[in-house]
């Protein structure tokens, strides 16, 4: 597709982004006012897995979503757009193959001659393994017993007058290898949401650590060993019997580490997914009407106990 003389980028320069001037190293794909892609360079398929007749002709913002994006991220850079504001956002990709990615993007809106939104062009860099380099410079032996301890004292205000929040933390837990800030800000947020969740009526928030395998295990009743490479795992889970403030269950949830209570920084599921994964761990959500929530965190440990995979 040729470019649209009505972008106030020289054709020049677009032809050179079309083609990666730096190295062909980041995915560009060019769109018009409506949000819809028209035309994508080779690299977009490389870096995102997606083909280019699996995003032509399709919304960005369609994309953003099917690929798991969370609609809070979504919803900014659509609200940015509008307001003809660049935004540049890092998000977790899952490729259509599976991999778990984290890219950057950078979205621009174009405008025409009379300063009015056009098109856009947006920007694609893998940012997969600075972020692996990041997490990993944080990352030190930790008790997940103690975070989850400490976890619920500093969130303990935010449960309801008729909730509980149980704690069944193992002694002497096998040390992960994990960022400890990380982990328990993901646990507090479970906890913050949970009790959301449960309200003012009746109900019960649990949190308990321990090693796979043994007993008493996790409350969740799916799969743990799914997809989970061979070794020794912990797990902190934390489960919430649902409520709400007339005493009925409440719905489902899809998104555990979104609260109220952390307005500024949304933490959605499959960044939170990618953010464990990045640590050698995996993370287990269930949930559903009636029966409340229970998320898993499963992080590996080194040494000679716990229960090792078949």
């Amino acid at each position: 597709m040729s470019y649209d003389s009505r972008f106030m980028i020289p054709p020049g320069v677009a032809r050179k982004l079309a083609r990666g001037a730096d190295g062909n190293e980041n995915a560009i794909v060019v769109g018009n006012r409506a949000g819809v892609i028209e035309w994508a360079n080779d690299a977009w398929t490389r870096v995102t897995g997606y083909a280019l007749d699996e995003s032509i002709s399709k919304p960005v913002l369609s994309f953003l979503r099917n690929v798991d994006v969370g609609p809070g991220i979504v919803d900014f850079v659509a609200d940015c757009f509008r307001q003809g504001k660049v935004c540049e956002v890092e998000v977790p990709l899952t490729t259509p193959k599976g991999e778990f990615l984290w890219i950057q993007l950078r979205v621009e809106p174009l405008r025409d001659a009379s300063a009015e939104v056009s098109d856009f062009i947006a920007i694609a860099t893998d940012i997969t393994e600075r972020k692996r380099v990041q997490a990993n410079a944080d990352v030190a032996e930790i008790d997940l017993s103690v975070l989850a301890a400490r976890a619920a004292q500093t969130h303990a205000s935010v449960r309801g007058p008729c909730t509980d929040i149980d704690l069944e933390l193992a002694e002497d837990l096998p040390l992960v290898l994990a960022d400890a800030s990380l982990i328990e800000g993901l646990i507090g947020r479970l906890i913050c949401r949970a009790a959301v969740d449960v309200g003012e009526g009746w109900g019960n928030v649990s949190v308990s650590t321990g090693v796979l395998g043994s007993r008493p295990g996790p409350l969740f009743i799916g799969d743990l060993f799914r997809g989970l490479p061979r070794g020794n795992y912990a797990f902190v889970e934390v489960h919430d019997t649902g409520g709400g403030s007339s005493g009925s269950r409440r719905a489902a949830t899809t998104e555990p580490f979104l609260s109220p209570h952390f307005p500024r920084h949304a933490i959605h599921h499959t960044t939170a997914e990618l953010l464990i994964r990045n640590l050698g761990g995996v993370l287990r959500l269930e949930s559903s009407w009636g029966l409340g929530t229970s998320v898993v965190m499963l992080l590996p440990f080194c040494g000679d106990e716990g229960f090792d995979l078949p």
